[in-house]
């Protein structure tokens, strides 16, 4: 009985020195430091993910910037295009003063397109200048043939000739009157009263301004040029 005590004395006495010992130690250090590694790479790892998360929002914030500003760029530009469009279908001399100065400067409304009948166009026509300074278009190369000027206390006026072809005018369209009724947004010599006659049939054209009304008579449109505005047409 005495030897299995002194044996189980001996056995704890070999564990406990075995579990003292350093190389038992140095191992379980080891083990704490390869978690503690495992570990502070593991937080790296998750540094590295949280940083790209970062660079990710920061990338989608300035793709969101550079979206925002090609918006604003589209927009400015519709803008503008719609300007441009709204600029141009408005007639620089939808309200002139047209302008009869002399026989190589003066005016006479036409039909707004080449082709289209007078008598269709006499409440919109468009003023026709021998200079756009004047206070319309250049007139067509060509359409005026010939031109005498006169002016009085009363009236000045240019009577002549034209070429229909020069406008694509038809020679059997018996012609029309613009006149201060149907245009009435436009003056002549800066005078209120004004009639105009272009005759393609005829090939001839005539315009007067008037002091008075009586001088610019529009009611007789049906005799042309001649009787409305008697003058040379040679």
């Amino acid at each position: 009985m005495k030897i299995h005590i002194s044996l189980l004395i001996a056995v704890l006495v070999v564990i406990s020195v075995i579990t003292a010992s350093p190389v038992y130690n140095k191992r379980d250090d080891t083990d704490i430091t390869s978690a503690v590694d495992d570990t502070t790479v593991d937080g790296t790892a998750d540094g590295t993910v949280d940083d790209t998360t970062v660079d990710g929002s920061d990338t989608a914030a300035a793709d969101d910037s550079d979206s925002t500003t090609d918006d604003d760029s589209d927009s400015s530009t519709n803008d503008n295009a719609n300007s441009t469009t709204i600029d141009d279908n408005a007639s620089t001399y939808n309200t002139s003063d047209i302008q009869l100065l002399s026989d190589t400067a003066f005016c006479s409304f036409l039909p707004y397109a080449p082709g289209v009948d007078i008598a269709t166009t006499e409440n919109e026509g468009k003023p026709f200048c021998t200079n756009s300074t004047l206070g319309g278009y250049p007139f067509p190369e060509g359409f005026i043939l010939t031109s005498h000027y006169l002016t009085t206390e009363s009236y000045t006026q240019v009577t002549g000739t034209i070429n229909p072809a020069a406008y694509n005018m038809s020679t059997t369209d018996e012609g029309g009157q613009y006149d201060n009724r149907d245009q009435g947004q436009h003056t002549c010599n800066g005078l209120k009263y004004f009639v105009n006659l272009v005759e393609p049939n005829g090939g001839t054209f005539c315009i007067r301004c008037c002091t008075s009304q009586a001088d610019c008579n529009i009611g007789i449109s049906q005799d042309g040029c001649v009787k409305v505005v008697p003058g040379d047409y040679s």
